[in-house]
């Protein structure tokens, strides 16, 4: 079976990631992946080092600013125009490579644009749309007409949300017979870390790891830190690994360390592409995304060993049982986190049982395989019902 994958986004973060396992896992079970980018980017790098087929043709999603400036609305609508004409140009060279590839499925991987789709539906093949987003609550994105891009969603023949929080977003725009949840595969061995001993160091450790913009909340996690740190004078390393998306908001970060004293406290990294390294130093990950449409992070840091401490909302909930597997705080409260963390500082034991149990769990129930069988056996119904 020939599979086309479409990305949709560049960077080589969660959602090409989570894409790259899955081709990774399906090869073994006879899938040859082909990838088809809108535009060059650090994926292609990935695809090369593995030896995976791509061609790039130029398109443009379909996603604009939910709350637009007026600066914004501006360009958008420029490029709306470019995409007006881009696009179909861009449908008619996909049908191509469907046709000359002898593709027997397409998988769109991300909500951002639908291209692919409109290809493969006159090719007559089966299509399978996997949603990775929570455009509004996450991006402050929308589509340009939510219309449209619904009517070409509910076409596909299988739809994947990836957590709860995502199927009950989609599942009043979407056919609810059409729409199936499966959680990300994760690959195990890239992030477990055996017999961690966490909170055993003189100084313990936080990190939080996330593109720096507000909607990860670092910001709430330096109002923890300084709660801790300026009222409860207790000592601890918080240090943030992400590539800066949102300059004001990093400008806003580093204002708040200066202004409350917390440089000694608090370290700012820039992008790693090395998780694991940050997870072997680490004690407590926190994840204080506002909206989480899954949360890798969350499972990956609950993989290697770490306390996990997260915010109790959208997929980051959903991964977190609460005082077992992690501890969650109250959604916006940096008095709730601040006291979460202390709790963990001051209870080792209960700590480090809670971070095996939840590396346990992850391990046994969040695996790249599981991920992989669950879709081959949607590819093998679509593709059988297209040829009867």
């Amino acid at each position: 079976m020939k599979v086309l994958y479409f990305p949709n986004v560049v960077p080589f973060e969660g959602s090409n990631r989570s894409l790259l396992t899955l081709m990774k896992c399906l090869r073994v079970h006879g899938v040859e992946p082909f990838v088809c980018l809108h535009k060059s980017g650090p994926l292609i790098n990935e695809l090369e080092k593995e030896n995976i087929p791509y061609r790039v043709i130029r398109a443009g999603c379909w996603l604009k600013r939910a709350q637009p400036s007026f600066s914004e609305f501006c360009v958008d609508l420029t490029k709306r125009c470019i995409k007006s004409i881009l696009n179909p140009i861009a449908e008619i060279k996909i049908a191509n490579l469907i046709k000359n590839e002898h593709i027997n499925l397409v998988h769109i991987n991300t909500i951002g644009g639908g291209t692919g789709a409109k290809a493969a539906h006159k090719a007559e093949i089966p299509v399978v749309w996997h949603i990775r987003e929570l455009l509004d609550e996450h991006f402050g994105l929308d589509f340009y007409n939510r219309r449209l891009a619904c009517e070409l969603i509910q076409k596909s023949g299988r739809i994947i949300a990836i957590s709860d929080t995502v199927l009950s977003k989609y599942s009043s725009l979407l056919r609810k017979g059409n729409l199936i949840k499966l959680y990300n595969g994760i690959d195990i061995n890239s992030y477990i870390i055996k017999n961690r001993k966490i909170l055993s160091g003189e100084i313990p450790v936080l990190s939080l790891v996330g593109r720096i913009e507000p909607g990860k909340g670092q910001l709430t996690a330096l109002e923890a830190a300084d709660i801790i740190a300026n009222q409860k004078k207790v000592n601890f390393e918080l240090h943030f690994y992400g590539r800066i998306d949102d300059s004001c908001y990093e400008k806003t970060l580093l204002d708040f360390i200066e202004s409350n004293n917390l440089t000694r406290y608090v370290k700012m990294h820039g992008f790693t592409d090395n998780v694991r390294s940050v997870l072997e130093s680490t004690d407590i990950s926190l994840v204080c995304s506002k909206a989480e449409a899954f949360g890798r992070v969350t499972v990956e840091a609950m993989l290697g060993g770490t306390l996990v401490i997260g915010n109790n909302s959208a997929g980051t909930a959903e991964l977190i049982r609460n005082g077992i597997t992690g501890f969650k705080y109250c959604s916006g409260s940096p008095e709730s986190l601040a006291e979460k963390i202390l709790y963990a500082i001051e209870n080792p034991k209960k700590a480090r049982e809670i971070a095996l149990t939840g590396q346990s769990y992850m391990e046994k129930n969040m695996t790249a395989e599981q991920n992989a069988a669950a879709i081959l056996k949607v590819y093998n119904q679509l593709v059988k019902k297209c040829d009867n």
